[in-house]
Protein backbone atom coordinates (compact mmCIF):
# COMPACT_ATOMS: atom_id res chain seq x y z
CA UNK A 1 0.00 0.00 0.00
CA UNK A 2 2.73 2.52 0.46
CA UNK A 3 4.12 1.67 -2.69
CA UNK A 4 1.06 2.67 -4.34
CA UNK A 5 1.00 5.15 -2.10
CA UNK A 6 4.14 6.80 -3.07
CA UNK A 7 2.83 6.43 -6.93
CA UNK A 8 -0.02 8.63 -6.22
CA UNK A 9 1.86 10.94 -4.60
CA UNK A 10 3.94 10.62 -8.12
CA UNK A 11 1.74 11.11 -10.37
CA UNK A 12 0.04 14.62 -9.08
CA UNK A 13 3.64 15.68 -8.50
CA UNK A 14 4.09 15.87 -4.79
CA UNK A 15 7.30 14.53 -5.27
CA UNK A 16 8.91 15.20 -1.65
CA UNK A 17 5.86 12.76 -0.23
CA UNK A 18 6.83 10.16 -3.37
CA UNK A 19 9.85 10.61 -1.89
CA UNK A 20 8.95 9.74 1.77
CA UNK A 21 7.03 6.23 0.44
CA UNK A 22 9.14 4.98 -1.61
CA UNK A 23 12.31 5.44 0.47
CA UNK A 24 11.26 2.82 3.36
CA UNK A 25 9.72 0.63 0.63
CA UNK A 26 12.94 0.17 -0.62
CA UNK A 27 14.62 -1.02 2.54
CA UNK A 28 12.83 -4.37 1.07
CA UNK A 29 15.40 -6.26 -0.79
CA UNK A 30 13.59 -9.31 -0.73
CA UNK A 31 10.87 -7.29 -2.96
CA UNK A 32 10.27 -8.86 -6.86
CA UNK A 33 9.86 -4.89 -7.42
CA UNK A 34 12.83 -3.90 -5.45
CA UNK A 35 14.12 -2.56 -8.80
CA UNK A 36 11.25 -1.05 -10.41
CA UNK A 37 10.83 0.96 -7.09
CA UNK A 38 14.44 2.52 -7.05
CA UNK A 39 14.05 3.59 -10.39
CA UNK A 40 10.71 5.22 -9.23
CA UNK A 41 12.24 6.87 -6.49
CA UNK A 42 15.16 7.89 -8.74
CA UNK A 43 12.56 9.75 -11.08
CA UNK A 44 11.32 11.75 -7.65
CA UNK A 45 14.75 12.65 -7.19
CA UNK A 46 15.63 13.87 -10.45
CA UNK A 47 11.62 15.74 -10.27
CA UNK A 48 13.28 17.57 -7.21
CA UNK A 49 16.55 18.51 -8.93
CA UNK A 50 18.65 16.19 -7.01
CA UNK A 51 20.44 15.03 -9.73
CA UNK A 52 23.40 13.37 -8.45
CA UNK A 53 20.82 11.41 -6.25
CA UNK A 54 18.77 9.95 -9.17
CA UNK A 55 21.83 8.95 -10.77
CA UNK A 56 22.80 7.04 -8.05
CA UNK A 57 19.10 4.88 -7.84
CA UNK A 58 18.92 4.71 -11.53
CA UNK A 59 22.12 2.93 -11.36
CA UNK A 60 20.97 0.78 -8.50
CA UNK A 61 17.86 -0.30 -10.41
CA UNK A 62 20.31 -1.04 -13.60
CA UNK A 63 23.08 -2.78 -11.48
CA UNK A 64 19.73 -5.04 -9.49
CA UNK A 65 17.76 -6.03 -13.12
CA UNK A 66 20.28 -8.13 -13.53
CA UNK A 67 19.70 -10.08 -10.77
CA UNK A 68 16.99 -12.84 -11.93
CA UNK A 69 14.73 -12.59 -9.01
CA UNK A 70 14.12 -8.35 -9.62
CA UNK A 71 11.89 -7.11 -12.38
CA UNK A 72 14.38 -6.05 -15.19
CA UNK A 73 13.72 -2.27 -15.52
CA UNK A 74 17.65 -2.21 -16.92
CA UNK A 75 16.40 -0.51 -20.14
CA UNK A 76 14.33 2.07 -18.58
CA UNK A 77 17.02 2.56 -15.95
CA UNK A 78 19.19 3.12 -19.22
CA UNK A 79 17.41 5.38 -21.02
CA UNK A 80 16.94 7.58 -17.67
CA UNK A 81 20.58 7.76 -17.29
CA UNK A 82 21.71 9.27 -20.14
CA UNK A 83 18.18 12.64 -18.74
CA UNK A 84 20.29 12.15 -15.11
CA UNK A 85 23.78 12.11 -16.36
CA UNK A 86 23.16 15.33 -18.92
CA UNK A 87 21.23 17.51 -15.98
CA UNK A 88 23.90 16.31 -13.03
CA UNK A 89 26.33 17.87 -16.02
CA UNK A 90 28.24 14.44 -16.16
CA UNK A 91 27.43 13.16 -19.71
CA UNK A 92 30.99 12.07 -20.36
CA UNK A 93 29.78 9.56 -17.98
CA UNK A 94 26.57 8.15 -19.37
CA UNK A 95 29.21 7.43 -22.53
CA UNK A 96 31.39 5.38 -20.27
CA UNK A 97 28.22 3.83 -18.79
CA UNK A 98 27.46 2.97 -22.52
CA UNK A 99 30.74 1.70 -23.24
CA UNK A 100 31.06 -0.55 -20.35
CA UNK A 101 27.39 -1.77 -20.13
CA UNK A 102 25.30 -1.53 -23.32
CA UNK A 103 26.48 -4.21 -25.93
CA UNK A 104 23.98 -3.76 -28.33
CA UNK A 105 25.67 -1.40 -31.10
CA UNK A 106 22.96 0.33 -32.18
CA UNK A 107 21.18 1.08 -29.22
CA UNK A 108 24.63 2.30 -27.86
CA UNK A 109 24.79 4.35 -31.03
CA UNK A 110 21.30 5.99 -30.46
CA UNK A 111 22.18 6.75 -26.57
CA UNK A 112 25.45 8.62 -27.62
CA UNK A 113 23.24 10.61 -29.86
CA UNK A 114 20.22 11.08 -27.38
CA UNK A 115 23.36 12.03 -25.08
CA UNK A 116 24.82 14.52 -27.19
CA UNK A 117 21.68 15.93 -28.31
CA UNK A 118 21.10 16.45 -24.46
CA UNK A 119 24.05 18.05 -23.77
CA UNK A 120 23.88 20.82 -26.04
CA UNK A 121 20.38 21.18 -25.49
CA UNK A 122 20.44 21.61 -21.69
CA UNK A 123 24.18 22.35 -21.17
CA UNK A 124 26.30 23.45 -23.76
CA UNK A 125 27.37 22.64 -27.94
CA UNK A 126 31.10 22.70 -26.19
CA UNK A 127 29.65 20.05 -23.76
CA UNK A 128 28.11 18.07 -26.45
CA UNK A 129 31.03 18.40 -28.81
CA UNK A 130 33.38 17.24 -25.47
CA UNK A 131 31.02 14.72 -25.40
CA UNK A 132 31.24 13.52 -28.58
CA UNK A 133 34.87 12.38 -28.51
CA UNK A 134 34.99 9.65 -26.23
CA UNK A 135 31.51 8.34 -27.87
CA UNK A 136 33.86 8.56 -30.95
CA UNK A 137 37.04 7.08 -30.00
CA UNK A 138 34.70 4.27 -29.25
CA UNK A 139 33.09 3.57 -32.51
CA UNK A 140 36.27 4.40 -34.11
CA UNK A 141 37.85 1.77 -31.84
CA UNK A 142 35.33 -1.42 -32.35
CA UNK A 143 35.20 0.14 -35.82
CA UNK A 144 31.68 0.65 -36.26
CA UNK A 145 31.13 3.04 -38.91
CA UNK A 146 27.86 3.99 -39.01
CA UNK A 147 27.95 5.11 -35.30
CA UNK A 148 31.51 7.01 -36.75
CA UNK A 149 28.57 8.32 -39.21
CA UNK A 150 26.17 9.78 -37.04
CA UNK A 151 29.03 11.12 -34.72
CA UNK A 152 29.97 13.35 -37.52
CA UNK A 153 26.73 14.39 -38.77
CA UNK A 154 26.04 15.69 -34.99
CA UNK A 155 29.49 17.28 -35.01
CA UNK A 156 28.87 19.12 -38.26
CA UNK A 157 25.65 20.32 -37.15
CA UNK A 158 26.93 21.79 -34.09
CA UNK A 159 29.75 23.73 -36.17
CA UNK A 160 26.92 24.73 -39.02
CA UNK A 161 24.74 26.25 -36.69
CA UNK A 162 27.50 27.85 -34.77
CA UNK A 163 28.23 28.90 -38.24
CA UNK A 164 32.59 27.50 -37.39
CA UNK A 165 32.68 25.60 -40.55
Amino acid sequence: SQVKLAEVYYTVKNYDLAIKNFEPVIKNKNDRWYTKNIYNLSWCYFQTKEYDKAVAFALTSYKYSKIKKYENVSEQSMDALDYFFVFSKRPDEAVAFHIKNNTDPASRMEHFVKLLNLSQKFISSEVALQTEKPARAFCLKIKDYSCLFHMSAFKLDVYKEGKNY
